[in-house]
C-alpha cells in the first residue's frame, strides 16, 4: 500500500489563469495553456468545478485547476464527503475507495483535495470534488493544520475577488 501513497500534496499555488474555453469548448481554468512536465500518456479531465491532469500510471492527479469567487464559496449546500471513482476515468486509470483503506491509520495520511469540497458550497457540482481523482494522500498533520488555513484563506480571498488556483504534487 505504500507505493501507492508516493504523491503528495505539498503546495497550494495561487497563480493569475483564466476561465476560456478550450479547443473543444470545454471551460479551462489555464489561460495561458497547462502545466507542462506530464508524460503524454496522461489523461485532461474536465469537470465542472475544475480541471485536473490524470496519470493513469500513479493514479494521481499531477495537478489540478479550479476557479473561486463569492457565489462558489458562500452558499448552505449541505457537503458530505462520498468517495467515488471518477466516472471519466477508465477502471484501470482510476482509484477506488477500498484503495483507501487502512491508509489513515498506517501512514496517517487523509484524503486531500486538490479542489477543496468546502471551497464549492456554493454550487450544484460540489460532489465531483469527492471524486478520487480529486483526491491525493496528504499528512493529517498538514492537510488539518496548515493546509486547512490556505484553504480558508483562498476562500476569504475569493469573497471579495475571482482566486485563480492551481495546486499540485510531487
Amino acid at each position: 500500500m505504500k507505493g501507492l501513497f508516493k504523491s503528495v500534496i505539498i503546495s497550494l499555488i495561487l497563480i493569475p489563469v483564466y476561465l476560456l474555453a478550450d479547443g473543444n469548448g470545454q471551460q479551462s481554468y489555464c489561460k495561458f495553456g497547462y502545466p507542462k512536465g506530464s508524460p503524454g500518456t496522461n489523461k485532461l479531465i474536465q469537470h465542472n468545478c475544475y480541471t485536473l491532469m490524470n496519470n493513469g500510471d500513479t493514479k494521481f492527479a499531477d495537478w489540478v485547476a479550479y476557479r473561486l469567487d463569492k457565489n462558489t464559496v458562500t452558499g448552505k449546500v449541505r457537503q458530505i464527503r462520498i468517495w467515488k471513482v471518477d466516472p471519466l476515468l477508465s477502471k484501470d486509470e482510476a482509484l477506488e475507495p477500498k484503495d483507501y483503506l487502512g491508509a489513515n491509520n498506517a501512514l496517517k495520511a487523509d484524503r486531500g483535495h486538490q479542489a477543496p469540497l468546502a471551497s464549492f458550497r456554493g454550487t450544484d457540482c460540489w460532489q465531483e470534488t469527492n471524486y478520487l481523482s480529486n483526491i491525493t494522500p496528504q499528512k493529517s498533520e498538514l492537510n488539518q493544520g496548515p493546509w486547512e488555513r490556505l484553504e480558508e484563506k483562498e476562500r476569504s480571498l475569493a469573497e471579495s475577488d475571482t482566486a485563480y488556483t492551481i495546486t499540485g504534487t510531487l
